[in-house]
């Protein structure tokens, strides 16, 4: 069931891929035991996964958001690798070091793309616009899914409006065949 999910959503050819940032598997802490009883939550997040561009999973701590997260990563990366002729990448970002929404945008840029330097301005729209565009091309060219994990810390008052836009701005900069996956204790609520 799972592989033919992924399988019907990966007929949408992606653009030819060159030397990705993404070509290595997502850096995931090592797995110590499987996923037990959540076959019907791991097929409920592709089946939403094949349908929607952005898909948060919210719940209490310790629920097993990111369990979850990690566990569709590797199988994303590991699927699109074993069977694609041009495997595209599964980039995971853990938020949880942030304080603020207010530096998701360069967090994120300096996470998947490390040697890319942020814009010389100190204007948080300037550098948040520059970083969506970097961040939606090389998704574009290189990734079928990235993971926010443990995004309600960029829910701050004063960031959670600029973490908000992020998210909303890249999925919008990116192509059809880029899914985002978010895990997160609120509910984003965008549509």
């Amino acid at each position: 069931v799972f592989r033919a999910l992924w399988d019907k959503r990966a007929k949408t050819p992606p653009p030819p891929v060159s030397a990705s940032p993404f070509d290595t598997p997502p850096p995931l802490p090592l797995a110590l035991t499987p996923l037990v009883g959540r076959e019907a939550d791991f097929a409920g997040v592709l089946g939403a996964l094949m349908n929607h561009r952005l898909v948060t999973l919210t719940g209490l701590g310790g629920v097993g958001k990111t369990a979850l997260a990690q566990t569709i990563a590797r199988w994303a990366w590991e699927e699109d690798h074993a069977k694609s002729k041009t495997p595209r990448g599964v980039p995971y970002v853990a938020l949880d070091a942030l304080s603020s929404g207010r530096e998701l945008a360069d967090f994120v840029r300096r996470n998947l793309l490390p040697d890319s330097p942020p814009p010389a301005t100190a204007d948080e729209n300037a550098r948040q616009s520059d970083a969506v565009r970097v961040i939606a091309d090389a998704l574009n060219s290189g990734a079928r899914l990235l993971v926010l994990d443990n995004f309600e810390s960029t829910m701050d008052d004063a960031g959670a409006p600029l973490a908000l836009d992020f998210v909303h701005s890249l999925v919008a900069a990116t192509s059809d065949a880029v899914r985002v996956l978010v895990t997160s204790r609120r509910a984003l609520n965008l549509a």
